[in-house]
């Protein structure tokens, strides 16, 4: 999470005004110059035009030098109205794109640059890191030719596009790449073990690259780019992922003290379906480095998806300690001592964390979600509801928030056609969930509408594998109140005898055969 630090207008900031003064006269004389080379390419502009490009050029570079790019954006585009053919321009304006994840808008930006100025490798570089992120690898290929073409002698241009036809699948291409490294610097123990993806054409490492692996004396950064090749492509999840996991697990053997190499292991596990062996993987790794963010939230989703409560309640109040300023620990904390009753303990971290949340309302509306079942638990029902309405304001398309939100209305008999509005919704996001039909039916009992009450909450016991005690009480009362009294008690017994939670009065309807609320 990035903390944006105040600038403090003290005297200090005198040699603050002058670097970015600095900045921007060489950034400005820099793109004049730039222009003038490229005369022939831009149109006429007059004196004035001139004047204004430079002026808004000046503006812009100080914007965003200064952090504030959405201002420095606005006076990039200035610069183009006035000069369309202002690469640098296109240049800026395309990073701040890139940034915003509009990588498409910045693509076309840098295509123009790119026709003004094709061996400007910073525009060639940028590019190819928009095409990577929007999964356009055929494109990125075309820039690393270009760039070895103009930059023969730059070996890093012929690495990217060695692993640019790697991505691709383009082994045999990928081999030529590496050949025209060996012959600008000679053989390379590395460059070597690359070439051994040639064997991955037949669909399995060969016995060359197994052993190459279980070598300890060969550089780990080189078998994990190997390995890499693997799970950045689409089709990981299909033939490759059995080659992937052997090379992984050989990696994890050879180097077993190195967090990266296990990490991989471990990553491959999960995704693989082996998610008990990953977490003892993830677990080890924490103990070696516990500098690394990313391990510990890997670690933390799998404790919440095996069910390790206390596991979990341990973990994420160490990661809060190591990195307090990241907010997903707190709402596994939040959620974690939830399920251990400690309702306290989680509205405190769900609501610090909250409040850590910078420009991911996603994240946000999970914890005013999460809040809103919690307040619930603790019988304060109007925070309940203020922060349920604020999770369904960020995604009114939640339809776990919208089940749960109207279920403990329907439980308070509050707001029921509010209600009846949100469970429905519910339903037509996800038209199998027995818990969501439960849930509408019981809206329509406490309405009163009875008939269709028993349909949905016979929906619900049909798409139910194991039936719960909730769910067969509410077909019971829905029976009753139809008049089947008989067939009430049965299933009100059936509730009783599943053993799960269930309402207060069960045992007194069983014993009265009589409804109770």
């Amino acid at each position: 999470m990035k903390i944006l630090k105040t600038l403090k207008m003290i005297n200090k900031n005198t040699w603050f005004l002058v670097l970015t003064a600095l900045l921007l006269l060489f950034s400005g004389k820099t793109s004049e110059v730039h222009a003038q080379k490229k005369s022939k390419q831009q149109q006429e502009l007059s004196e004035q035009d001139i004047k204004k490009r430079k002026s808004a050029f000046m503006d812009a570079n100080k914007e965003r030098i200064l952090g504030n790019p959405d201002k420095a954006a606005d006076n990039y585009k200035k610069v183009l109205e006035i000069d369309p053919n202002h690469d640098a321009s296109m240049y800026e304006l395309a990073r701040i794109y890139g940034r915003d994840n509009r990588a498409e808008d910045a693509i076309l930006l840098m295509d123009r640059a790119i026709q003004i100025d094709p061996k400007n490798v910073w525009y060639q570089l940028l590019i190819a890191d928009l095409y990577k992120r929007t999964r356009q690898f055929d494109k990125v290929v075309e820039v690393f030719k270009n760039l070895v073409e103009y930059y023969p002698d730059k070996i890093d241009y012929h690495y990217d596009l060695a692993l640019s036809y790697i991505i691709l699948g383009e082994y045999k291409k990928a081999i030529g790449a590496y050949n025209q490294i060996e012959t600008l610097i000679g053989v390379n123990e590395d460059v070597s073990i690359q070439k051994e993806k040639l064997f991955l054409n037949m669909g399995k490492p060969n016995k060359e690259l197994k052993i190459g692996f279980a070598n300890p004396k060969l550089g780990l950064e080189t078998k994990i780019q190997i390995l890499l090749s693997y799970y950045t492509i689409d089709q990981f999840y299909d033939e490759k992922n059995e080659h992937a996991f052997e090379l992984a697990k050989i990696l994890a053997e050879t180097h077993p003290d190195d967090a990266k190499a296990q990490s991989i292991y471990g990553d491959l596990l999960y995704r693989g379906g082996q998610v008990e062996e990953a977490y003892k993987v993830f677990l080890k790794v924490t103990e070696m480095d516990k500098s690394n963010y990313g391990v510990w939230e890997q670690l933390m989703f799998i404790q919440n998806e095996l069910s390790k409560t206390d596991e979990l309640i341990k973990t994420s109040a160490e990661v809060i300690e190591l990195f307090p300023m990241q907010p997903l620990p707190y709402l596994f904390s939040g959620f974690s001592n939830s399920q251990k009753k400690e309702y306290e303990t989680a509205l405190r971290s769900l609501e610090t964390g909250s409040k850590l949340v910078v420009g991911n309302d996603l994240l946000l509306a999970q914890f005013y979600s999460s809040m809103g079942d919690t307040y619930n638990q603790l019988q304060e029902h109007e925070k309940s509801d203020q922060s349920y309405e604020k999770a369904i304001k960020i995604n009114p398309d939640d339809a776990f928030v919208l089940n749960n939100y109207s279920y403990y209305l329907s439980l308070r008999d509050v707001n029921l056609e509010r209600a009846r509005e949100m469970a429905l919704r519910a339903n037509e996001l996800e038209p199998d969930n027995a818990s969501f039909q439960d849930t509408y039916g019981w809206v329509l009992f406490k309405l009163g509408e009875y008939a269709e009450a028993e349909k949905w909450i016979k929906r619900a016991l049909d798409n139910e594998e194991n039936d719960s005690a909730v769910l067969l009480e509410h077909y019971g009362d829905a029976l009753y109140k139809l008049n089947k009294k008989e067939e009430a008690l049965q299933y009100w017994q059936e509730a009783k005898d599943n053993g799960g939670e269930a309402s207060e009065f069960l045992d007194k309807k069983i014993k009265n055969k009589k409804f109770y609320e």
